[in-house]
């Protein structure tokens, strides 16, 4: 049971590493966060790039609770 859950939180911790290095940085210049910027993008423009970006927000969030529910069980076994 240890060796899977050690197997479990080894897998869950390298999939957390390669999907916060693959994430693309937000973009929050000031410009953005005021409204300025180049506004002459459509929304198909602005909208691209959403669905890779859910995606490794998936994988984030389904890698942590992962991660988590094995170190708690390991915890309360050892």
């Amino acid at each position: 049971m240890i060796t899977l859950l050690s197997v479990l939180i080894l897998a869950s911790s390298i999939c957390l590493i390669v999907s916060t290095i693959i994430a693309e940085p937000a973009d929050n210049s000031p410009q953005q966060m005021l409204g300025g910027g180049t506004n002459a993008e459509s929304f198909w423009q602005q909208n691209k790039g959403s669905s890779k970006e859910a995606l490794i927000n998936k994988v984030n969030i389904i890698a942590s609770i992962v991660l988590a529910i094995s170190l708690i069980i390991m915890a309360r076994i050892a």
